[in-house]
């Protein structure tokens, strides 16, 4: 908001913040433009960089939102990750972090996030979120449940993971059940029930 009071732009406002909750929150873009690919592409940088003017994360905002569209038509979450890497993201650093995620699929997702870090700065999240995907593409619940094992930050990480997972086969039945017990969820209901 200072920056803003000093007559800064929504693209010039952002702090430096390297933190993954400035990709993490992208979920609401990605529903309401899914069938509009570079809107939305568009939509996630601007609305990323609008709080945190980070580069990297500002790329990993626009490469988690093509995974979750890739998922949403059926690719399955680590195909989807290793080829727009590759793809899309082959010159920056979410490549490489893509990469180590995917290359630590058959490890134990706790040590793996603990070698990866457990911090909330991007550089850290995405690698350990990427193994937690990978290594649990048919069970969220138990993604969920391995990203709060592992410790640290897990805020934007499992919010990584539930988007990701939601996208690709939606709610399963431990994370529906989650769902259902939540004191505001009709009021959730209701506001998805307004996105396009």
């Amino acid at each position: 908001l200072k920056h803003i009071a000093q007559g800064k732009g929504p693209s010039e406002c952002g702090s430096a913040s390297n933190d993954m909750a400035g990709a993490a929150r992208i979920a609401p873009v990605v529903l309401a433009l899914r069938d509009a690919p570079d809107r939305l592409t568009d939509a996630v940088r601007a609305q990323t960089r609008m709080t945190h003017n980070d580069d990297a994360t500002v790329e990993t905002a626009q490469f988690l939102a093509r995974v979750c569209l890739a998922c949403m038509d059926g690719t399955a979450p680590a195909a989807a990750m290793k080829e727009i890497a590759q793809a899309h993201f082959d010159s920056s650093p979410v490549e490489m972090w893509t990469t180590q995620g995917l290359g630590a699929v058959e490890q134990d997702s706790v040590s793996a996030v603990m070698r990866f870090g457990q911090s909330c700065h991007t550089s850290e999240v995405l690698s350990g979120a990427v193994q937690i995907i990978a290594s649990h593409e048919q069970d969220l619940g138990g993604a969920l449940v391995a990203s709060v094992m592992a410790g640290g930050d897990n805020a934007a990480r499992a919010a990584v993971v539930a988007q990701v997972l939601a996208a690709y086969n939606g709610l399963d039945g431990q994370t529906a059940a989650w769902f259902d017990g939540l004191v505001r969820k009709d009021d959730i209901d209701k506001l998805l029930d307004r996105i396009p």
